[in-house]
């Protein structure tokens, strides 16, 4: 995977921490982890240029995300870019969540739209990828959540890419045991206004805990620890 037109940015959080450039010291996982001697182990994988860390506002053990070392705005730009490498990271993110806490897995993002190319990487979104174990299936979930929102089942992820510099979107996608999947896919307008958080709205409804929801005033740091400690216990 080439990256030479991408970069990283010291006032990217997520750059920070995965390319560990800028002050690291001061990133979001530095200000809220009181075990500092944890830092060095929030990056629990890495799948060539992708690394899978605790997600800040983790609503379960196990919730993770997904991000690029470089600074793309979403997935439909990386499977625009580099969709092989883009798909192979995902496999083994998600073949190593089922592993360690036999269950099915659940994957989405709330892809931003980027109207000029040219400047997608310069946006403050970084793209990344939410990846947790639930064995629930929330479909039903998430098209009864918003009426308004019209759902379509997605054949391929890697179809992601159409949507690049075309429509904001929130993807879903529910990986089982057996390796089925089902993917559900809603592309937005220019001016439509998007529900931020939206999947961590459903989830945390899911969970009985619907006040939850916001990873701003939930930090999910009981989750965060507990992730860190059980992928930092398995040999690989």
């Amino acid at each position: 995977m080439q990256i030479a037109d991408s970069h990283v940015s010291c006032q990217c959080d997520l750059c920070c921490e995965t390319a560990r450039v800028g002050i690291n010291t001061m990133n979001l996982f530095a200000r809220i982890l009181p075990d500092k001697t944890m830092m060095d182990k929030v990056v629990l994988r890495s799948f060539g240029v992708f690394k899978l860390i605790p997600a800040v506002g983790a609503l379960i053990d196990g919730h993770c995300l997904l991000v690029p070392e470089f600074h793309f705005s979403s997935y439909s730009e990386l499977m625009s870019f580099a969709p092989d490498a883009t798909q192979r990271a995902i496999a083994m993110a998600c073949d190593l969540l089922r592993q360690m806490y036999s269950e099915d897995v659940v994957i989405f993002e709330h892809g931003p739209l980027v109207v000029d190319p040219s400047c997608a990487r310069s946006k403050d979104d970084h793209a990344h990828l939410h990846i947790m174990p639930l064995g629930t299936d929330l479909t039903a979930d998430i098209r009864s959540y918003r009426e308004d929102i019209s759902w379509q089942m997605l054949g391929d992820r890697r179809l992601l890419a159409q949507l690049f510099c075309r429509n904001s979107y929130l993807f879903f996608q529910h990986i089982r045991m057996t390796g089925d999947e089902e993917v559900l896919l809603a592309t937005f307008a220019l001016d439509y206004e998007v529900p931020k958080q939206f999947f961590r709205r459903v989830i945390a409804r899911y969970l009985g805990r619907p006040g939850e929801w916001r990873w701003e005033d939930h930090d999910g740091l009981a989750n965060i620890e507990s992730t860190v400690r059980r992928l930092w216990s398995m040999p690989g």
